[in-house]
């Protein structure tokens, strides 16, 4: 009594109908999924706008310490050298100077570790954390003209967003080495305004009710840091996409 088997034929064209269904569903399957980067970013830059617009209008947390001659406010924006007068900040000696800002902001996150603060507060500082979903924020703020006066005096921050967390070896942006980046860099200027400092940051930004890091996603950082030249200039960039954009008209 023989048992009935398959031949090898039957299974060639079973495998055959296999791998055509897996071509025609796979790309459906990835548009289901988010990618993990692109929603941890979006999420991250949404998280630190709106906080940073609630922040900067809380008269509590940033007013002015004074006013010149002319009337002018002295001490004003995002490092603003007072701290607040309210808790829990008022008994956080970071909440003031260059530092003031990230570590106000780091109260109103869900953090994995502590507050790591270098610097020396008054023309440069760098505040460190680790939120909940892993991701470590470091801000680096930066002295960019000095004057005698407060008033004269500019800063710049650059968020640095690593994804992997804290140990997780080599990092980096995109670029052309690194198509599956694990860094975005966002910039935040006095006044609170937030731009991207990446181009594949910048690039999800253009669609980001998409969570998906889509072919059309890394194209378009790759065409913008063709037209800025450069992919460390958040000014280029800006100037790049914006031209990009123009010409799509």
């Amino acid at each position: 009594m023989f048992k009935k088997g398959f031949t090898l034929q039957e299974l060639l064209i079973t495998m055959a109908i296999i791998g055509v269904v897996a071509a025609i569903t796979a790309p459906a399957i990835m548009n289901i999924v988010p990618d993990k980067n692109k929603s941890l970013y979006i999420k991250a830059y949404n998280t630190l706008t709106t906080l940073t617009d609630e922040i900067l209008s809380d008269p509590a947390l940033y007013w002015a310490s004074g006013y010149n001659n002319a009337g002018e406010a002295e001490q004003t924006g995002l490092y603003s050298d007072l701290q607040p007068e309210i808790a829990p900040y008022n008994n956080d000696e970071n909440c003031r100077g260059v530092n003031k800002f990230p570590a106000i902001l780091s109260h109103h996150l869900n953090l994995a570790s502590d507050v790591t603060v270098t610097g020396n507060n008054t023309r440069n500082g760098t505040v460190t954390f680790t939120t909940n979903d892993g991701i470590l924020w470091e801000f680096n703020t930066e002295e960019i003209n000095s004057n005698e006066t407060i008033q004269g005096l500019a800063y710049k921050t650059t968020v640095t967003l690593d994804m992997d967390g804290a140990d997780n070896g080599d990092n980096h942006i995109f670029d052309d080495d690194h198509t599956t980046p694990d860094q975005f860099i966002l910039v935040i200027d006095n006044d609170g305004g937030i731009t991207a400092g990446d181009a594949l940051g910048l690039a999800y930004l253009q669609n980001p009710t998409n969570l998906h890091a889509t072919v059309e996603d890394k194209e378009l950082a790759e065409q913008i840091i063709e037209e800025a030249g450069s992919n460390d200039d958040p000014e280029k960039l800006a100037e790049a996409i914006t031209e990009i954009n123009k010409n799509k008209k």
